[in-house]
């Protein structure tokens, strides 16, 4: 199983973004039923938290329902906090996190016991493995991007960076470009610096 690839639709408002991602999963999905369809909504969530959790209740979503499928759940459930953990050092980003509570498949209390005992590398390394072992691709479509917050942005893009290279998950993204640079540019990172907004990007 390759590792995951994160792609994006790029054009203004309008412009059929949207129809052409609707195309692509249709011709996916009658090429290759091996494939998962997953949209998962990154801007109507309330907050930061209630984003990321909503990008990993995908991912589980689309797990085979068998007990290969409900360990690599509960692994996610283990790996989401510690994903949070590594957003709230992002500049901008920490403040809005607090507590992500139930994650994912509901293993709140399991992952806390664990995430004592195991390493972020360790859990990282199980997941990857059980990831392959699964043999099944995920397409999580984020359509929309640019209506994000700046805050629920840097937190988006980087939680897709920390599990952007499980085997098997792949990420389809659209946007219009010079929104999400106006957004980025509006954070501690880029500073109102549109140039670090283009390279962050």
């Amino acid at each position: 199983m390759e590792d995951s690839t994160v792609l994006a639709i790029v054009g203004p408002w309008g412009s059929g973004k949207s129809s052409v991602i609707n195309l692509a999963c249709d011709q996916l999905k009658k090429l290759d039923d091996s494939w998962k369809i997953c949209p998962a909504n990154v801007w109507a969530p309330p907050d930061a938290p209630a984003l990321v959790s909503e990008l990993f209740a995908v991912i589980s979503d689309a797990l085979p329902k068998d007990e290969r499928g409900a360990r690599v759940a509960r692994l996610i459930g283990e790996w989401a906090p510690l994903v949070v953990s590594g957003l709230s050092l992002v500049p901008g980003i920490g403040s809005t996190l607090g507590t992500v509570g139930n994650m994912a498949v509901g293993a709140a209390n399991e992952a806390a016991a664990l995430r004592a005992q195991r390493p972020m590398q360790q859990v990282f390394k199980d997941l990857t493995e059980k990831l392959q072992d699964l043999d099944t691709r995920v397409l999580v479509v984020l359509d929309d991007v640019d209506r994000s917050r700046p805050d629920e942005l840097l937190t988006l893009f980087k939680a897709i960076r920390l599990v952007a290279s499980f085997p098997g998950v792949y990420y389809l993204l659209s946007y219009d470009e010079q929104t999400v640079i106006n957004i980025l540019a509006d954070t501690p990172i880029a500073g109102n610096d549109r140039g670090r907004a283009v390279a962050y990007l």
